[in-house]
């Protein structure tokens, strides 16, 4: 199936277009566009539609038929409810038991590891640097990390390791 695209420079529609919320909005902005003319809107990690653009763009939607993925739709903010008015309810409850025991899913593994954090000065350096020093700097918890992978690569088990930015 050949999908259009809008975003990262690229603007393409087809029947089936996977599209930027920001390039939407920003099209919308512009007056590029004023409504999204598609019978089905799908809407992925749904649990942002209460942020101001993503919800704006959801209901310049005429879909009748909506669906959001999201492994968490609860909000603690109270915001739900605008999930529901963008995408509409809860039809189905997944929960990762129930993939893991389908096969969609391995079965987690879950290793503690003491990291030493260092010097006592870290905790009063403030978030983005304690962040900076404490998670992405700290060599121990890094080599740790590298072991793992290692083990478990050298033993046949594919490994995955997510990671929030690579410096």
């Amino acid at each position: 199936v050949e999908c259009g695209v809008l975003g990262d420079g690229r603007r393409r529609w087809e029947p089936i277009t996977v599209a930027m919320t920001q390039t939407l909005a920003s099209m919308i902005k512009k007056r590029e566009i004023s409504t999204l003319e598609f019978g089905l809107l799908c809407v992925d990690e749904c649990h942002r539609a209460p942020a101001d653009t993503t919800y704006s763009v959801a209901m310049r939607c005429t879909a009748r038929a909506r669906m959001g993925l999201s492994a968490t739709p609860r909000r603690i903010d109270n915001k739900d409810l605008k999930i529901f008015a963008a995408v509409g309810e809860i039809t189905s409850n997944i929960t990762p038991c129930d993939l893991v025991r389908r096969g969609y899913l391995a079965r987690p593994m879950l290793h503690l590891h003491h990291v030493p954090v260092g010097d006592s000065q870290f905790f009063s350096l403030g978030w983005p640097k304690e962040y900076d020093v404490g998670i992405v700097g700290n060599d121990d918890r890094n080599d740790m990390i590298v072991e793992d992978a290692v083990y478990y690569a050298s033993n046949g088990i594919q490994t995955y390791i997510h990671v929030e930015r690579i410096d």
